[in-house]
């Protein structure tokens, strides 16, 4: 994330940009994690070609890649905006005082997942807590992958799968599963269409 006070300004005002097409991620519904790298595995070329991860996948290094089924209910909330003070005597006029740009929690449901997959998903947390190691890869419906736009993974932390639970009757087994992007995580994301005919919504280990 860039900073959010420069001191001494720019000379001039930042020009934002015209926007010719909009930009939408859509319903998530699978993540690849892997851990950070110092250069990022893809390009913003390669990123598109199902080549480039298959060998990834396969690999037994520090680049290997590790997928999620396919899940429902990702939600992403947007940032809170940070201040303090505001109509009371701690600010100058009483004035509110920006401080910054919250983490985001990111939640999703795992349905009739076996215990195998909860714990691969859950021993990513050993990784991510803290001054996390781990980086991700995000896939909408569309199969459009998300990532920053030279190909580096989104910084990710407290990576956590729960216990199953069920509703009972004609209902799926639920584990809830959680994580926390950091203020900024989406500056310089983009989407990445993938050349036919990779799918990453389809491709296994």
């Amino acid at each position: 994330m860039s900073p959010l006070f420069f001191c001494p300004p720019a000379t001039a005002l930042t020009a934002i940009p015209t926007q010719v097409c909009g930009e939408r991620f859509d319903q998530i519904q699978r993540f690849f994690f892997q851990r950070k790298q110092t250069t990022p595995s893809f390009t913003a070329a390669t990123i598109k070609t199902q080549s480039t991860w298959t060998p990834l996948i396969a690999a037994a290094d520090a680049t290997k890649m590790v997928l999620s089924p396919r899940i429902p209910n990702v939600v992403i909330p947007t940032n809170e905006i940070l201040s303090e003070g505001g109509n009371d005597n701690t600010t100058l006029n009483g004035e509110p005082r920006i401080t910054g740009i919250g983490f985001v929690g990111v939640t999703a449901q795992l349905q009739d997942v076996n215990s195998a997959i909860r714990l691969a998903i859950r021993a990513l947390a050993n990784e991510s807590v803290g001054d996390s190691n781990i980086w991700m890869y995000m896939v909408n419906r569309f199969g459009q992958i998300i990532a920053k736009s030279d190909g580096a993974g989104i910084p990710v932390s407290n990576i956590i799968v729960g216990d199953t639970g069920t509703e009972g009757f004609n209902r799926p087994n639920i584990a809830n599963m959680s994580m926390t992007l950091p203020a900024g995580w989406s500056d310089d994301v983009t989407l990445f269409p993938p050349t036919a005919p990779f799918n990453p919504l389809t491709i296994q280990a």
